[in-house]
C-alpha cells in the first residue's frame, strides 16, 4: 500500500488487463486539541493524544486559543478541548481511556 496526496492506495493487482490501483477512501481522523500555554490539563491531554497517534493513523493539530479572540472566548474556561473531524468530543480533565475511546 502507498500514499499519495493523503490518499491510500492498495497495490495494483497482477491480473492481466487490470490497469488502475484501488483507492481506499478511509481518511485518517483529524483531531484538534484546543489549548494554551501553562495549562497542565492540556499537557496531560496532549500526552494521551500522542500515545493514541503512536498506535493509530490520525492527524493531530494543536491550536493555541490565545492566537484567536473568537477561540479564546469560546474555550477559555473549557480547555483542553478535543475535537474529532470538527465535532467537540472531550473537554476539561481528560483521561487516557476517554482519548482511546475517540476512535471506537
Amino acid at each position: 500500500m502507498h500514499t499519495e496526496g493523503g490518499r491510500r492506495f492498495l497495490p495494483r493487482a497482477e491480473a492481466p488487463g487490470l490497469r488502475a490501483a484501488h483507492l481506499v477512501s478511509r481518511a485518517a481522523p483529524h483531531i484538534v486539541l484546543y489549548t494554551k500555554a501553562g495549562c497542565h490539563l492540556c499537557d496531560e491531554a496532549r500526552a494521551h493524544l500522542e500515545d493514541l497517534a503512536a498506535d493509530h493513523d490520525v492527524v493531530l493539530e494543536e491550536i493555541d486559543i490565545r492566537g484567536d479572540l473568537t477561540l479564546f472566548e469560546r474555550y477559555r474556561y473549557r480547555i483542553p478541548v478535543i475535537a474529532v473531524d470538527g465535532v467537540e468530543r472531550l473537554e476539561g480533565q481528560i483521561a487516557a481511556a476517554e482519548v482511546r475511546g475517540l476512535l471506537a
